[in-house]
Order: C-alpha cells, then sequence, then structure tokens
C-alpha cells in the first residue's frame, strides 16, 4: 500500500504543470499558479514539486479530500499554496446553490480558522453517495490489508512462542512426571527449536506429528492474494512498483500503457482541474505527459504500421513523415507511392505525384492595411438615466482621444465653471444615489470666529499622507490594468474567441477548413466588464480602508493628544481603535465600490471600441493594438486622484463623529482653495460649520464632507476643497440667529 501510493505521487511529482489554450502549443508559464505549482517555493517550506506529491498522496489516502488554500493578494492573483490539514479542516455546508458556506480549520492549540471558500482548492475523487467526501483506495482494499497484517502477526507470534502444538509421543506404560518433562524438554520448543531431532530408549512409544503443512499454504496463498487484491485499488500494477519478475518485456511494457492512461490520466485530470483560472475560463490546466514512454507506444504502433504501408506503396514518404513529426522537403519523389523491387513498381514521374496531392486549403484572405491615427482610453463613461441622483458624466479632459505614446493631458474642471451637462449622460466613477433628505441647517446657525476659542484645537488635512494614499492607489490600478489589457488580447487571440470569425486562419493540411466564419467577435466575453470591476474593488479596498484609517487616527491625535487604543476604558484613551476601523470601513466601502464601478466602465467602452473595430473589418492585429494603446497608468493616476482624497475625507468624518459620542464637541468647517476656479456653489459654502452627522448644503446637494462619494457627480468630480475639524471638552453654544 506504501509503494502504491509512493508511486503515483511520484509520478504527479515528475510531471511538469502548466496552461494552455485550446488549440495553442504554447504553454502560459508567466502565470501565477504555473510559478508556484512548478518553482522552488510554494510556501515557506514546500517547493512545487513537493507540494504536488503531497497532494497526490493525501487524495489516496483522506476520505475528505485535499484542501489547498491558495491566499489572494490584493491585484487577485494567488501567493501561496499551503496543505491544510484533511483531518482538522471540514467544509461548513449551506442550503443554497453554493453547497459550502466556509472551511474551518482547527490548528495545534485548538483554535477555529475560517477560511473563505475562494481561498481554497478542494480536490476530491467524486463519491457516489456523498458529495463532501472522496473516494480513496484504502476503502476497497481495506479488508485485503487486514487479513494480510492478521496473518503476518498469527505466524510471527506461532514462530515466536510456539504457541500451538506440533506433536504428541506417547510413551508405553506408566511414566512419572519427572521423566515426562526430561522428555518433553528433549523436544524443545520455539524456533531455535523448531525441527530438532532427539533419540530416547523406551520400551515403546508413538510420534504423532500435528505440525499441518495445509496452514502454511493458506497463508501464502492470503499474502498472495491480498498484494494482488491492495495493487488492483490502487489500479498500480507490481512491474510499475520495480519488481518485473515472472514478465516479458512486452508484458512490462502493456502494464506500464495501462497503468498511465487508465490511474495516472484520471488522477492527473483531477488533480490540474482543481487549478482552473476563475478570471480565464480559457485556460486549460493539464500536466505534460508529452515525454512518457509508456504513452508513445500506440503512437509507435501506428509509425511501424505506416512504415509497413510505406513498404507496401500504400502510403507516400511525406505522408508518413507527417505522421512520425519528420521534416522532409516535398518532392515528387517523396509525394509518389513506391513499390518494393521485383514487382511492378508504379508511375514515379511528376504528373504522378500530382496525382496523388491532396487538395490544399484557400490562402488565408489579406488583411487591410491598419488605419493610421490613435485610439481614445476606453473610461469613458456610458449613458445612464438623467435627472437628479443620477449618473452624470466626468466633466474631466480624459474623455479626450489619446494618441498612441502621448499621454493624455492632465486636466481639472475649473470649480468657477460648472461642468456643462454633455450631450449622452454617462456614468461617473461613483455610486450616484438621490440626494438625502432632511434639514438644511442655515450657514449661520454655528458660527467658528476666525481666531481659535480657548480651548479648540484643530486640523487640516495631511498632505503628504493623502499624496501617499493616492500613488499607491495609482500603483495598483495601473498593475492591475496592464493585466487586464495582456489578459484581453490573450483571449482576443484564442481559438474560442476566433473561431467562427473572419480572424480565424484556416489549417492548410485541411481540404476545407469550416472553423472560420462571418461572426462577430464577442468583445464583451474577451474584456468582461464584471470581472474589471470586482478586481478593481478588491485591489482597491485594503488600501482606501488604510488611508481612512491613518486619516482618523492622525486627527484624533491632533485634537485630543491621544491615539486610538484598544480598549479606552482600560488604558484611559479617546477611541477605541476597533471601533474606528469598523466606522471608516462602512464609509470607505462606498468608495470602493465607486472605483469598481468606474473599471467596469473602463471595460464596457473597451469592448465597444474592439466590437466596432471588428464591425469596421479591422484585423486581430489592429484591435490588439487598440487594447494596448490604452494608457492605463493616466486611467489610474485620474480615478486615484478622486478615490484616495474621498477616502481621508471619509476617514476623519468617521472620526469625528466617534470624538462626538465620546464626548467631545465637534465641528467641521468647509474650505475652498479660495482661487479663481473655485466653482460658485463651492465658494458659497465656504466657511460652513457643521457637527458630525449634519450635512454642508452645496448648491442644491446635501454633502456629508468634500469629495462625498453619495453626492450628485457635479458637485464631486474635479472638488479640491477641504474639511477642517475642531474640537473642545467645553460645550459649544448655539449662536442666536
Amino acid at each position: 500500500m506504501y509503494k502504491g501510493v509512493d508511486t503515483i505521487s511520484n509520478k504527479v511529482m515528475d510531471r511538469r504543470f502548466e496552461y494552455r489554450y485550446p488549440g495553442s502549443e504554447k504553454t502560459v508559464d508567466d502565470h501565477p499558479m504555473y510559478r508556484l505549482l512548478n518553482g522552488p517555493k510554494a510556501n515557506a517550506l514546500e517547493s512545487g514539486p513537493a507540494i504536488r506529491k503531497r497532494i497526490a498522496g493525501q487524495l489516496l489516502l483522506s476520505e475528505r479530500g485535499v484542501f489547498v488554500e491558495a491566499p489572494l493578494t490584493r491585484g487577485g492573483e494567488v501567493k501561496r499554496l499551503e496543505l491544510l490539514p484533511p483531518g482538522r479542516t471540514k467544509s461548513i455546508p449551506t442550503r443554497d446553490e453554493k453547497m459550502i458556506d466556509r472551511f474551518e480549520v482547527t490548528d495545534y492549540t485548538g483554535n477555529v480558522r475560517a477560511v473563505p471558500v475562494e481561498h481554497v482548492r478542494w480536490i476530491r475523487n467524486p463519491h457516489p453517495l456523498d458529495p463532501y467526501a472522496s473516494s480513496i483506495p484504502i476503502t476497497a482494499a481495506g479488508l485485503s490489508v487486514e487479513m494480510d497484517d492478521l496473518g503476518r502477526l498469527v505466524n510471527v507470534s506461532w514462530m515466536s512462542n510456539d504457541g500451538q502444538t506440533r506433536a504428541i509421543i506417547a510413551v508405553k506404560g506408566d511414566m512419572n512426571t519427572t521423566d515426562s518433562a526430561r522428555l518433553e524438554r528433549r523436544f524443545g520448543s520455539g524456533p531455535v527449536d523448531a525441527g530438532k531431532v532427539s533419540v530416547v530408549t523406551a520400551d515403546g512409544l508413538s510420534y504423532i506429528d500435528l505440525s499441518a503443512h495445509p496452514r502454511d499454504m493458506q497463508y501464502e496463498h492470503l499474502a498472495k492474494n491480498a498484494k494482488v487484491e491492495t495493487l488492483a485499488a490502487l489500479g498500480v500494477p507490481e512491474s510499475q512498483l520495480g519488481n518485473a519478475a515472472d514478465r516479458t518485456y512486452a508484458n512490462a511494457e502493456a502494464e506500464g500503457y495501462m497503468f498511465w492512461s487508465i490511474t495516472m490520466a484520471s488522477i492527473l485530470r483531477l488533480i490540474a482541474s482543481a487549478f482552473y483560472d476563475p478570471e480565464d475560463e480559457d485556460l486549460e490546466p493539464a500536466f505534460n505527459t508529452e515525454d512518457v514512454p509508456e504513452l508513445q507506444l500506440p503512437q509507435r504502433a501506428r509509425r511501424l504500421e505506416a512504415r509497413e504501408e510505406v513498404a507496401a506503396g500504400l502510403r507516400s514518404i511525406k505522408s508518413y513523415a507527417e505522421l512520425a513529426g519528420i521534416k522532409v522537403v516535398s518532392t515528387p519523389e517523396t509525394e509518389a507511392l513506391w513499390l518494393p523491387q521485383g514487382k511492378t513498381p508504379l508511375d514515379q514521374s511528376a504528373g504522378a505525384a500530382k496525382r496523388v496531392q491532396l487538395p490544399t486549403a484557400p490562402a488565408e484572405e489579406q488583411a487591410p492595411p491598419p488605419e493610421e491615427g490613435g485610439t481614445t482610453d476606453p473610461d469613458q463613461p456610458h449613458q445612464q438615466g438623467s435627472g437628479q441622483g443620477q449618473a452624470v458624466s466626468k466633466p474631466d479632459a480624459s474623455m479626450k482621444p489619446t494618441s498612441p505614446g502621448k499621454p493624455a493631458p492632465p486636466s481639472a474642471p475649473r470649480e468657477g465653471k460648472p461642468p456643462a451637462e454633455p450631450q449622452s449622460k454617462r456614468l461617473a466613477p461613483y455610486t450616484i444615489r438621490p440626494v438625502r433628505g432632511g434639514h438644511r441647517h442655515p450657514v449661520d446657525v454655528w458660527q467658528v470666529k476666525a481666531e481659535p476659542a480657548p480651548g479648540w484645537s484643530h486640523v487640516d488635512v495631511d498632505d503628504a499622507a493623502q499624496d501617499q494614499a493616492q500613488s499607491l492607489v495609482s500603483a495598483a490600478l495601473a498593475a492591475l490594468a496592464t493585466r487586464w489589457v495582456e489578459r484581453t488580447v490573450a483571449r482576443l487571440q484564442s481559438p474560442k474567441t476566433r473561431k467562427g470569425t473572419r480572424h480565424w486562419e484556416p489549417d492548410p493540411a485541411m481540404p476545407a477548413d469550416t472553423r472560420a466564419g462571418a461572426k462577430a467577435l464577442n468583445a464583451e466575453q474577451a474584456v468582461d466588464p464584471q470581472t474589471w470591476q470586482r478586481e478593481a474593488e478588491m485591489a482597491v479596498a485594503p488600501l482606501l480602508g488604510a488611508a481612512a484609517t491613518a486619516a482618523a487616527g492622525g486627527m484624533a491625535v491632533a485634537l485630543t493628544g491621544q491615539a486610538p487604543v484598544a480598549d479606552p476604558g482600560d488604558t484611559g484613551g479617546v477611541l477605541a481603535a476597533g471601533a474606528v476601523v469598523a466606522a471608516t470601513g462602512a464609509l470607505v466601502s462606498t468608495v470602493s465600490a465607486a472605483v469598481g464601478v468606474a473599471a467596469g466602465n473602463a471595460a464596457a467602452q473597451l469592448a465597444t471600441r474592439i466590437a466596432a473595430g471588428d464591425a469596421e473589418g479591422k484585423a486581430l492585429d489592429e484591435l490588439v493594438a487598440t487594447v494596448r494603446g490604452w494608457n492605463v497608468a493616466a486611467w489610474a493616476r485620474r480615478l486615484a486622484a478622486v478615490a484616495a482624497p474621498a477616502a481621508v475625507e471619509a476617514g476623519r468624518y468617521a472620526a469625528g463623529r466617534l470624538l462626538a459620542k465620546a464626548g467631545w464637541e465637534v465641528v467641521a468647517t468647509w474650505r475652498t482653495q479660495s482661487d479663481e476656479r473655485v466653482r460658485s456653489t463651492h465658494a458659497a459654502a465656504d466657511g460652513q460649520t457643521r457637527q458630525p452627522g449634519e450635512t454642508f448644503a452645496v448648491g442644491d446637494a446635501e454633502l456629508r464632507f468634500p469629495r462625498d462619494p453619495l453626492g450628485p457627480a457635479q458637485e464631486v468630480i474635479g472638488c479640491r476643497c477641504r474639511s477642517r475639524w475642531s474640537a473642545r471638552r467645553v460645550s459649544l453654544r448655539p449662536v442666536a440667529a
């Protein structure tokens, strides 16, 4: 049993894991899963081959299957692979279509850790009755293994202790106890005296041998049957274990072919299918078995048959070379049929060669020359709805076309001039909701003097921290967008996308390649806006959350002199760190969702441009150039310039509300840049002061803070305003109107 499991595990360890697109011979070697399963570091302790061997071993021995934890990075890539202990890992079922809610792992200290479903690759041999269990060979061969074990124990016990009577000596006449004991000692017991012959004198005695041989023969058959049944359950012939005795070379070779084509093929396919890429379903995961000698038996048999056909004059030399993968110069001699000498040969002239040639496929149509001109950024928003609270366009210069190699010039709308309503409503990078109701406080209800009042402390936005957060978000979005571009290019070039379109290249070896057609490219499937939206939101959520939490903590230190602590009651602090994280997370989630919507809009725009180019008759290379012409760095900078400041303001707003609950009097003052670019509605809001929870009156909108993601786009996009927070312990009194 051990050697069979170890043999299968070693075979899996020796096979290289790879990704390929259907119909392509090129391996995708820049995939993170490819690097982990084949490289020297799958995790801190194991290499890729070592973890492949452990996966195969657990698949054969664990009734729960194999649990491979594959945590994701902020960019959505797998960063390491670790095997969870199957005996301490269990799946928590759910009644909806997901089947599994989560996985729970118990560590060595007894603590239970929950692992999300998307972070676990569960590999198991499907059980016919229980979908949460795995069929293993030890269950089928367990009785055979146990019988062999018991048979060995019986024989060891008999040889060690001589627990069964071997013979009876009958002495004629009476014998006292002393003489019988002496006689019994002469014959002895145990393995040392087994088979010993003793000679004694007596008037007469009889020897009755009770050591029957059938029991020994039964054990021999039992051990042999147990070995055969155990290896049959594993599907491993004995020749694969290193023992090819009593077998001819042909029989051992046939056993190897059956082992690889029946046992190993299903195991490799089962393991490989667990590592499919949900973000690129066209990629086919598999183990490379091209150099396995046993699997080349059918090819060798076909080549041998083809050589016999060449010798019999039934096949040309060129056709045999194509079958064997040998390059041969196409000449009339290699394309003609030959007969052995002594028989009437066939015509070997050039005309005969033409008669045996296969018809060739028509030449592929020449692609039209690429059009001159640049490409536009795909982040131009779409039209969606109208009216207050609906999505409107982003009044940014990024909507202008950008030539290849020239980034879009950075530009922001002048706040002195409200942006004009575009001809088509487009979805802005915010999830816009209707303006919230509630009482609008007059500007003069709360007033703050120009000079700080006694006891008041003030804090403004930390520009350095905000710039750092903006740089991190921009870098993350740029890296993610670069991956989107290359993924889109790979999907456009994949056979699955090109099949049935004019971009399919006919196979010259086929008389009529029917895979070419006239249908349009499925541009939206190649781009996948929903995946872009989800990945963008996942990538920026931790960065925006950290920026908001840091801004909230910095504001608490500046206003109160104390940073958030774990437990304010025990340490005498003001704010609890957990409360700050929870409050900022609830606010920043809307900002992260807005970034996801912007990424989805960019994907939709790119898909529209691909579809339009395909309808215009552009070649595939031109469509690929269109995709790669997107200035991802400029797009990432523009989006980060909106999202990062909004997250910082959201974190400060959350800290203000928490300080108010902690007994501090806190107010926020709307501040503009006080230059000619300030739009009229924002200039009118300059100096408004509100308590946490109250909204600023900005034009017709009610905003909680500058760049509020819940506000209308015309008051949020391009906003450069800041909030200044003030706090004191003395109660703030309202000024009479």
